[in-house]
């Protein structure tokens, strides 16, 4: 074997074992919160930020992940306030599933890059969602696995242009609201 072909094969090697330490389950899930304008005054209209939409500020995302996994499921996410509260209607993501897009292991597409450093690796994966504004949608989970050890989660769903107020709970149970958010997340320790 000649010296490129070594370098691909050693390449394709460290890339999987890396992929692999990125595995978490529930006791250990990735946690964080919707960026976005943060001003409290902000969360009762709409157009409040330039890049979040949906998401109320102070969303967490809590996610496991498994991008090795068989069966077409590389895990499931949840939200929850950053402060334990309720959230204000239902909850946004319940146990959604994270499922791979099968035709993408034959397409470019599943090489996506973002500018910038610091990316190992681009997943999307189709959200399927049982419960809550979600349902019924067509929505996608953009997973970018960082050379940090985290997470950078964009969720989407809908154009963007319709942008609830979140406090408008008919319009997330008629699932006619638009959700655009950008999450930076880190592995949460499991408790003693």
């Amino acid at each position: 074997m000649n010296r490129v072909g070594a370098s691909l094969v050693a390449l394709a090697l460290a890339s999987c074992s890396t992929v692999g330490e990125f595995t978490t389950d529930s006791s250990e899930p990735y946690v964080g919160s919707v960026l976005g304008q943060s001003d409290p005054g902000c969360d009762a209209g709409t157009g409040c930020s330039f890049l979040r939409r949906g998401f109320r500020s102070g969303t967490e995302l809590v996610m496991t992940f498994d991008a090795s996994a068989g069966g077409g499921i590389a895990g499931a996410l949840d939200t929850r306030t950053t402060d334990g509260s309720a959230e204000l209607c239902e909850p946004t993501l319940t146990n959604a599933l994270l499922r791979e897009v099968e035709p993408l292991a034959h397409d470019a597409l599943s090489q996506l890059t973002f500018p910038g450093d610091g990316r190992l690796r681009t997943f999307i994966y189709s959200i399927d969602a049982q419960s809550g504004p979600f349902a019924t949608r067509d929505a996608y989970a953009f997973v970018s696995l960082m050379r940090s050890g985290e997470l950078e989660v964009r969720i989407l769903a809908g154009s963007g242009r319709n942008d609830c107020a979140p406090t408008d709970c008919a319009a997330y149970s008629n699932h006619t609201c638009d959700f655009f958010g950008v999450f930076h997340l880190k592995r949460e320790p499991a408790a003693p």
